[in-house]
């Protein structure tokens, strides 16, 4: 993962600057953002050069705990949220934890994997787009997280779509296998979901100095889309939950027609088999033993048993 940092201006002239010369010296325009490994050795030093933190904050900002969390203090505001993880070797409900810490004169942002919400931000930094202040970029890094969060939440609804119409056309096979990975995905984008929408409904309704009415109107209208796609992944639960019950239906119905079919023929056959046994008993006056024609009238006899048998279950409708 890259760490780095950027003198952010208002006007858009930012520029990169060296992890090694940050400090904690007032700017005289805009602010810095800095973006940093929690488990690199260097981290906490480059921390303490930049910022003044109190210890719960520091704990909080290097603890393993992933929930979602929000602490506002009177000079900054720590906030812990989850990001989609888009490598390939991962699933992407196994979301990216990333801890941004807002100070008076910085943005500071940690995770430990790439996040591409970053990277995006990065790259519109360095295409000189223009933040006021940080409430400014974080507002623009939450809703670019969001816009991922979305375009996956789809991307599920758009297979889960296509699985209820291979449902509709017979077609099950394997139905049931890429259903469980779907169902999978749903409750852990769900569980990392609800709480970090309920963090940035707080977010939006604390009375803080740092987020700017222009900003604060942007994250309450995040939080909002945040909490429609939290409805969205429970929808889409619900309908996973009656098309697996279809599913089991219809294996149900199938394994009940087989047994149905198995029945039939063990019923047709078992007076055929008394039959035989009984005409192959080793006594002796066996029927048709010395007759050249025994064999086929054995088999004429049989199939008028199996007949009589089949006409029978039709007359008594079983079948």
């Amino acid at each position: 993962m890259s760490q780095f940092a950027y003198h952010i201006r208002p006007g858009g002239d930012h520029q990169p600057i060296k992890l090694e010369n940050l400090t904690s010296a007032p700017l005289q325009d805009g602010f810095l953002w800095v973006n940093l490994d929690p488990q690199d050795e260097a981290c906490p030093y480059l921390l303490k050069k930049l910022v003044e933190i109190d210890s719960a904050t520091s704990e909080a900002l290097f603890n393993n705990s992933l929930r979602p969390r929000l602490e506002l203090n009177e000079d900054d505001i720590y906030l812990s949220v989850r990001g989609v993880n888009l490598r390939e070797t991962d699933c992407p409900e196994d979301m990216v934890n990333l801890r941004i810490l807002v100070t008076p004169h910085a943005l500071l942002t940690f995770h430990t994997r790439d996040l591409v919400s970053v990277a995006t931000l990065k790259s519109q930094i360095d295409k000189k787009q223009t933040f006021s202040s940080q409430s400014s970029l974080l507002a623009r890094l939450i809703s670019l997280m969001i816009e991922l969060i979305g375009n996956e939440i789809e991307d599920i609804a758009d297979l889960v779509t296509k699985m209820e119409e291979q449902s509709l056309s017979d077609n099950l096979d394997g139905l049931q296998d890429d259903l469980s990975p779907v169902r999978r995905s749903l409750l852990g984008f769900q569980k990392h979901l609800q709480p970090q929408a309920n963090i940035l409904h707080r977010l939006c309704e604390a009375d803080s100095k740092w987020v700017k009415k222009r900003e604060r109107t942007l994250l309450k209208n995040m939080a909002e889309k945040l909490s429609t796609q939290v409805g969205e992944l429970d929808h889409l639960r619900q309908r996973t939950t009656v098309l697996q019950e279809e599913i089991k239906s219809a294996q149900t119905e199938k394994m009940n027609n087989t047994m149905y079919r198995l029945t039939i023929v063990a019923t047709l056959m078992l007076p055929l088999s008394l039959f035989a046994g009984l005409m192959g008993a080793n006594v002796g006056g066996i029927p048709f033993a010395e007759n050249p024609y025994g064999f086929f009238i054995l088999c004429l006899i049989s199939l008028g048993i199996g007949l009589g048998v089949y006409l029978g279950l039709k007359k008594l409708k079983w079948i």
